[in-house]
């Protein structure tokens, strides 16, 4: 393994206007540099990417993004995002503290709740080739921000509303994670405690790998590392890897045109079959007709 990187785990404070709880960063670059920092937010957190693709991973979720999708991250979970190797894309992040700005204006509570955007089953990236309504308003909403147009808190209050409307109807009719059963960020002896061999895994996954050098690094036995990694991702270390690298294998599929087996190769499968395998495994179509789609 190469020289171990110093990572560190933060709680990301995000300091927001009491008179008026919300902000859109300044156009961001997401790198394919190395992260060096998990963190998580006190406010939810919307971003939509304007160019490029890569990776989110929410937790247990390895989640692929590509231009014109959307994420979706509570205070809930812990996060990182990554773009596809060789290249960076661009997201503008909104926050806002939703109870605070849409109860006032709709006396409505249910409009605010967050719960059902989390956890487990929950998919945080929403693609905008399936859910473009969603997408395009939340890009709404950056483009108000940065407009020169007057009632701009009466209009992004008023899209907040149509967004999270939209997102009820399309996300909340699946029960939300309880307490009990989601994975928390805090929990010292689930993520908090592997975060450096996630983070890891996510950096050198185009590498060969052993899990007992990730048990090192996480300052664990190997016997300890396996049970904990498998308690708090739902999955072995070898599965996530797996995961990762099919995860980042089909971002390239689809943004370049490189030939499928080279693809393979540089997301660190061994043979082009086991690369078609673990493909159609996890996507449930071979990488030829990924790309195709």
């Amino acid at each position: 393994m190469q020289k171990r990187p110093s990572y560190r785990f933060g709680y990301s404070e995000i300091r927001l206007p009491e008179e008026f709880p919300f902000a859109v960063s300044p156009l961001f670059e997401q790198r394919d540099m190395e992260i060096t920092a998990l963190h998580a937010h006190n406010v939810i957190e919307f971003g939509i990417c304007l160019d490029g693709s890569g990776i989110f991973v929410v937790e247990d979720k390895v989640l692929p993004y590509h231009a014109g999708d959307a994420s979706i991250i509570t205070n809930r979970e812990m996060h990182l995002a990554q773009s596809t190797k060789g290249t960076s894309s661009h997201w503008y992040w909104i926050y806002v503290n939703l109870e605070k700005i849409l109860y006032p204006a709709f006396q409505n509570s249910e409009i605010a709740r967050t719960d059902y955007l989390n956890g487990p089953k929950f998919n945080n990236i929403v693609p905008v080739s399936k859910h473009p309504e969603i997408c395009s308003l939340v890009k709404q909403i950056t483009g108000i921000h940065y407009g020169k147009t007057p009632y701009k808190k009466e209009r992004i209050i008023s899209i907040l509303c149509l967004l999270m409307s939209e997102l009820r109807v399309v996300f909340g009719a699946a029960p939300a994670a309880s307490k009990t059963t989601m994975r928390s960020c805090f929990e010292p002896d689930t993520l908090q405690r592997i975060q450096k061999a996630v983070a890891y895994i996510t950096n050198h996954y185009t590498e060969k790998i052993k899990v007992r050098d990730l048990a090192r690094l996480s300052g664990l036995s190997l016997t300890h590392f396996r049970r904990l990694f498998e308690k708090a991702l739902g999955k072995s270390p070898v599965q996530y890897l797996t995961q990762v690298r099919v995860v980042m294998s089909s971002a390239e599929l689809k943004n370049s045109r490189k030939p499928i087996g080279m693809i393979a190769y540089e997301s660190g499968f061994k043979t082009l079959s086991s690369f078609n395998r673990h493909f159609r495994k996890q996507t449930g179509v071979s990488p030829r007709e990924w790309r195709g789609r």
